[in-house]
Formats: structure tokens, sequence, C-alpha cells
């Protein structure tokens, strides 16, 4: 390449270089970053449009967090009485006593204390997911039904390949001072 090439390059550089700067620096307009928009009173929105809500009041809005409470709790239940297996000393039976009712802990402690002989037989265990859960008979300061949906996980021998199942399991709550426990538990 010869010196008149390479000023050649060198001038159309710096044109496109001057190109450029002018363009982003003085070529755009100002543009309005926030858009006009006319806002209706809600009265002029059609009756299909307008919101359909209504505020809530306290007794609503309490028994609202207490329903919450209620299926969290048996979510929380669901999954981990659900889930064992015999290699795992069926320790997730021990994870549920601050949830439970005393009736239903000692029926838990029973059978825990029951399946400890079938530790070193052949691993089995079953893994339990709540897909959903649905309050049946609800009172906010005594009782409550809920229905868990579940897909659970059998496994036998070994952990790979396990057999996929859904079950429900109906549980009844109670509330014993200020907490929701967990009553009966009975799988469908």
């Amino acid at each position: 390449m010869n010196r008149k090439q390479k000023i050649i390059i060198i001038i159309i550089i710096v044109l496109l270089a001057v190109l450029l700067l002018l363009f982003f620096v003085g070529g755009r307009r100002k543009i309005a970053l926030v858009p006009q928009v006319k806002v209706l009173p809600e009265a002029s929105l059609p009756a299909d449009v307008r919101p359909k809500f209504k505020p809530m009041n306290e007794v609503e809005i309490k028994e609202a967090r207490v329903e919450t409470q209620v299926l969290a709790i048996a979510r929380t239940f669901a999954e981990r009485y659900g889930s064992f297996s015999n290699q795992g000393g069926f320790a997730n039976l021990l994870d549920l006593e601050p949830i439970v009712s005393e009736s239903l802990w000692a029926d838990l402690e029973a059978f825990h204390s029951s399946q400890q002989k079938e530790i070193n037989k052949e691993y089995y265990g079953v893994s339990t997911q709540v897909l959903s859960t649905k309050l049946g008979k609800f009172d906010a300061d005594s009782f409550a039904e809920v229905s868990a949906q579940t897909q659970r996980q059998e496994a036998r021998l070994t952990p790979a390949n396990p057999r996929v199942y859904y079950q429900e399991l109906k549980l009844q709550l109670v509330k014993v001072g200020n907490s929701w426990q967990v009553d009966t538990a009975k799988w469908q």
C-alpha cells in the first residue's frame, strides 16, 4: 500500500467519525419520555370495564390470613408426611411434631417405632409433592378440613425410575391456642 492510499483511508475514517459524532450529538430531536395519556373518570367507563372488586373489611382480611395459614400448614404436613424412606429411618415423621395434635403425635410416634426394624431391609422410599390444596369446612376459630392433591413417586431397591401416581390426602386441622395443628390425615 502506498502513501497516497494510506492518506485516503485515514481521511475516510476521519469523515466517518465526524458523521457519527454529528448524528449522535446534533442530529437527534428531543423525544418526550412520558407519553401523554388522557385518563377518563371511572364513571365514564363502560360497566363491563369498571373494576369489579370491593375493599375487604377487617374480618375478611383476618379470615383470609387464617385460611392462608391453614393451607400452608396442610401443604407442609402433606409433603413431609407423604415423603419417607426406610433408609432414612422415617425421620420425616419426627419433623411433624410442632404441627400435629397430641393424639396424632402419639399415633406417629407409635408408627415410627414400629418401622425401625424396616431400616435394614431393601430400599423403599416415597417422595410426595403437593399439587394443590382446597379448603373444605372451615371455622376461623376452631376447625378446618383441607384436601391436598399430591403427586407421589415410589421407589424400590433404587431411587432410579420411580413409579409415579397421584393421591389425595384429607386433613382435619384444629386450632389449639393460637396455632393450627393437624388432627387427622387419611389417604384416599
